[in-house]
Protein backbone atom coordinates (compact mmCIF):
# COMPACT_ATOMS: atom_id res chain seq x y z
CA UNK A 1 0.00 0.00 0.00
CA UNK A 2 1.18 3.19 -0.93
CA UNK A 3 1.63 6.61 1.56
CA UNK A 4 -0.76 9.15 0.05
CA UNK A 5 1.78 11.73 1.28
CA UNK A 6 4.32 11.10 -0.80
CA UNK A 7 5.40 11.94 -3.86
CA UNK A 8 6.71 9.91 -6.54
CA UNK A 9 7.90 9.48 -10.29
CA UNK A 10 3.82 9.66 -11.35
CA UNK A 11 2.54 11.80 -8.24
CA UNK A 12 3.51 14.95 -7.53
CA UNK A 13 2.54 18.44 -6.00
CA UNK A 14 1.52 21.10 -7.86
CA UNK A 15 -1.30 23.11 -9.91
CA UNK A 16 -2.36 23.55 -13.39
CA UNK A 17 -4.13 26.96 -14.26
CA UNK A 18 -6.28 26.52 -17.37
CA UNK A 19 -8.24 29.74 -19.31
CA UNK A 20 -10.46 28.51 -22.91
CA UNK A 21 -12.27 30.69 -24.66
CA UNK A 22 -13.97 30.11 -28.12
CA UNK A 23 -16.00 31.95 -29.86
CA UNK A 24 -18.49 31.61 -33.46
CA UNK A 25 -17.57 34.07 -35.86
CA UNK A 26 -21.37 35.52 -37.15
CA UNK A 27 -22.56 33.85 -39.95
CA UNK A 28 -20.90 30.46 -39.82
CA UNK A 29 -20.43 27.24 -37.85
CA UNK A 30 -17.09 27.70 -37.19
CA UNK A 31 -14.94 27.89 -33.98
CA UNK A 32 -12.03 30.42 -32.82
CA UNK A 33 -10.16 29.61 -29.76
CA UNK A 34 -7.41 30.64 -27.34
CA UNK A 35 -6.31 28.31 -24.49
CA UNK A 36 -3.62 29.38 -22.17
CA UNK A 37 -1.89 27.39 -19.20
CA UNK A 38 -0.29 28.07 -16.24
CA UNK A 39 1.53 24.76 -14.54
CA UNK A 40 2.58 25.28 -11.09
CA UNK A 41 4.97 22.80 -9.85
CA UNK A 42 5.57 19.69 -10.31
CA UNK A 43 1.76 19.14 -11.30
CA UNK A 44 0.90 15.59 -12.11
CA UNK A 45 -2.91 14.45 -12.99
CA UNK A 46 -3.81 11.99 -10.52
CA UNK A 47 -4.50 8.75 -13.39
CA UNK A 48 -3.25 8.74 -16.33
CA UNK A 49 -2.10 5.82 -18.76
CA UNK A 50 1.31 6.32 -20.36
CA UNK A 51 -0.12 6.84 -23.74
CA UNK A 52 -3.22 8.99 -22.96
CA UNK A 53 -0.98 12.09 -23.36
CA UNK A 54 -0.46 14.27 -20.68
CA UNK A 55 -2.62 16.52 -18.66
CA UNK A 56 -2.35 19.55 -21.52
CA UNK A 57 -4.10 17.47 -24.47
CA UNK A 58 -7.39 19.88 -24.05
CA UNK A 59 -5.14 23.07 -24.58
CA UNK A 60 -5.36 22.19 -28.23
CA UNK A 61 -4.14 19.43 -31.31
CA UNK A 62 -0.07 20.32 -30.37
CA UNK A 63 -0.42 19.42 -27.37
CA UNK A 64 -2.60 16.12 -27.36
CA UNK A 65 -1.22 12.60 -27.59
CA UNK A 66 -1.60 10.91 -31.00
CA UNK A 67 -2.63 7.33 -29.99
CA UNK A 68 0.33 5.81 -31.66
CA UNK A 69 2.02 4.09 -28.78
CA UNK A 70 5.26 6.43 -27.25
CA UNK A 71 5.09 9.10 -29.73
CA UNK A 72 4.69 12.76 -27.98
CA UNK A 73 2.56 15.64 -28.83
CA UNK A 74 4.26 18.31 -31.16
CA UNK A 75 4.45 20.28 -27.65
CA UNK A 76 5.57 19.14 -24.44
CA UNK A 77 2.59 18.24 -22.35
CA UNK A 78 3.33 17.49 -18.91
CA UNK A 79 2.84 20.80 -17.33
CA UNK A 80 5.51 21.07 -14.81
CA UNK A 81 6.44 24.86 -14.11
CA UNK A 82 5.45 26.04 -17.55
CA UNK A 83 3.48 28.61 -19.01
CA UNK A 84 2.24 28.35 -23.15
CA UNK A 85 -1.00 28.29 -24.95
CA UNK A 86 -2.66 27.32 -28.27
CA UNK A 87 -4.72 29.98 -31.20
CA UNK A 88 -7.02 28.15 -33.88
CA UNK A 89 -9.29 28.09 -36.14
CA UNK A 90 -11.69 25.27 -36.81
CA UNK A 91 -13.27 25.58 -40.50
CA UNK A 92 -16.11 23.54 -41.49
CA UNK A 93 -15.95 22.56 -44.95
CA UNK A 94 -19.53 22.51 -46.05
CA UNK A 95 -21.39 20.41 -43.63
CA UNK A 96 -20.93 19.00 -40.26
CA UNK A 97 -19.16 15.83 -41.76
CA UNK A 98 -15.88 17.40 -43.12
CA UNK A 99 -13.33 20.28 -41.19
CA UNK A 100 -9.96 21.17 -41.47
CA UNK A 101 -8.53 23.16 -37.99
CA UNK A 102 -5.53 24.98 -37.87
CA UNK A 103 -3.43 26.53 -34.87
CA UNK A 104 -0.59 27.98 -33.83
CA UNK A 105 1.06 27.17 -30.16
CA UNK A 106 3.92 27.70 -27.82
CA UNK A 107 5.26 26.95 -24.46
CA UNK A 108 7.81 29.59 -22.55
CA UNK A 109 9.95 26.84 -20.67
CA UNK A 110 11.50 25.41 -23.77
CA UNK A 111 11.10 28.01 -26.00
CA UNK A 112 9.45 25.75 -27.98
CA UNK A 113 6.91 26.83 -30.86
CA UNK A 114 4.41 24.88 -33.09
CA UNK A 115 2.50 25.14 -36.08
CA UNK A 116 -0.01 22.24 -36.63
CA UNK A 117 -3.21 21.47 -38.93
CA UNK A 118 -6.04 18.58 -38.90
CA UNK A 119 -8.71 17.24 -41.40
CA UNK A 120 -11.28 15.15 -40.55
CA UNK A 121 -13.65 13.37 -42.76
CA UNK A 122 -16.75 11.74 -41.85
CA UNK A 123 -17.43 8.50 -43.96
CA UNK A 124 -21.05 7.54 -42.98
CA UNK A 125 -21.72 7.43 -39.42
CA UNK A 126 -19.42 5.12 -38.58
CA UNK A 127 -16.30 5.93 -39.87
CA UNK A 128 -13.75 9.06 -39.69
CA UNK A 129 -10.35 9.33 -41.19
CA UNK A 130 -8.11 12.16 -39.61
CA UNK A 131 -4.86 13.20 -41.49
CA UNK A 132 -2.83 16.04 -39.27
CA UNK A 133 0.67 17.30 -39.69
CA UNK A 134 2.75 19.29 -37.56
CA UNK A 135 6.03 21.65 -37.72
CA UNK A 136 7.63 22.90 -34.42
CA UNK A 137 11.04 25.10 -33.25
CA UNK A 138 12.59 23.99 -30.15
CA UNK A 139 15.16 26.42 -28.70
CA UNK A 140 18.86 24.98 -27.13
CA UNK A 141 17.40 21.32 -27.99
CA UNK A 142 19.26 18.81 -29.53
CA UNK A 143 17.12 18.47 -32.70
CA UNK A 144 15.56 21.83 -32.99
CA UNK A 145 13.23 21.59 -35.66
CA UNK A 146 10.74 18.98 -35.12
CA UNK A 147 7.25 17.65 -37.55
CA UNK A 148 4.92 15.03 -38.14
CA UNK A 149 2.48 13.25 -39.66
CA UNK A 150 -0.01 11.14 -39.19
CA UNK A 151 -3.22 9.29 -40.66
CA UNK A 152 -6.01 7.62 -38.47
CA UNK A 153 -8.91 5.66 -40.11
CA UNK A 154 -11.18 5.02 -36.59
CA UNK A 155 -14.48 3.17 -36.33
CA UNK A 156 -17.24 3.75 -33.97
CA UNK A 157 -19.67 0.88 -32.53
Amino acid sequence: MQDLGNNTSRSQTGALLLSQFNLTPPYTVDNAYMNVFWGIGQYTSAARNANAGGPLGQVGLLFSATGLGNYGPALASDAQNMFGGAIGYERYLGSIHRKIIFEFGGVAKDSAIAFGGQFEQALGSNFLWTLGSYVSHQKNHKRSVGYGVRSVFSVFF
